[in-house]
């Protein structure tokens, strides 16, 4: 918890794959400077994590800005069910949450957004951070 208690909120983005990454790219282009991201890819599978962690860490480099760089990193997950507390169900998803000052999920959602949805993420945002 003590990693949130520097802001009122922060934004956490649970990648399954790259499919579902593209699907929350709307959410991450609206957030504010001031709000932190935290940007997770996750690879399911011991096989494949030995083969595709270090190619995905390097691949989402590439790609990703230069001030987000030391915040970007993928983890590797023997079973999807690991996140099945967080909501997060489908191995070929990705989430997007905010994160209040304590470290609970206040909003989360997935896959691509409409307009109404971009809306209630950015006020879900200014009502954390009064």
């Amino acid at each position: 918890n003590g990693m949130f208690k520097e802001y009122n909120v922060s934004v956490l983005a649970l990648n399954m794959s790259t499919m579902g990454a593209s699907h929350i790219k709307p959410y991450k282009e609206c957030i504010p400077e001031n709000i932190p991201l935290i940007d997770i890819h996750i690879i399911v599978g011991r096989l494949k994590s030995l083969f595709l962690s270090r190619l995905c860490r390097m691949q989402l480099l590439k790609t990703t800005q230069e001030t987000l760089k030391d915040k970007t990193f993928c983890l590797s997950l023997p079973k999807p069910g690991l996140f099945g507390n967080m909501g997060a169900w489908n191995r070929y998803g990705a989430y997007i949450y905010l994160i209040d000052d304590v470290g609970r999920a206040r909003w989360r959602a997935s896959g691509p957004p409409d307009e109404g949805d971009l809306e209630n993420f950015e006020r879900a945002i200014e009502h954390l951070q009064k």
